[in-house]
């Protein structure tokens, strides 16, 4: 089985995924899709026998060929949109931190420091 007839036969089950976790469970979709393209390595491991036994190269092949051909599979082409990064980058904590009504915790036990 090729890759083009493994992203046709999940086509409509990874639909169907993404449209019930998208509505009913958001915060577990990336983890699902994670596990997806975790199996996808898996398979290449098995497929080919250059990547057998090499996961690091076989997650290198797959990112290869998602950036070749991002809408072969559906999850594929929603991922910029998925990805698990943090959406607040530095300026915005930097902002966070600058208010005047920023008070951090104290400490719950100090630590012995040691010269």
């Amino acid at each position: 089985m090729s890759l083009n007839e493994l992203a046709d036969r999940t086509r409509l089950t990874l639909l169907g995924w993404i449209q019930y976790y998208g509505r009913y469970y958001r915060s577990a979709l990336a983890q699902v899709l994670r596990w997806v393209d975790a199996a996808l390595v898996r398979w290449a491991q098995r497929k080919y026998k250059h990547l057998h036994g090499r996961k690091v190269c076989a997650a290198a092949w797959l990112k290869d060929v998602k950036s070749r051909q991002p809408r072969l599979f559906a999850h594929w082409a929603m991922s910029p949109r998925l990805d698990d990064r943090s959406r607040m980058n530095r300026e915005v904590h930097v902002r966070i931190c600058e208010g005047v009504r920023v008070r951090f915790p104290c400490a719950t036990r100090l630590l012995a420091v040691s010269v």
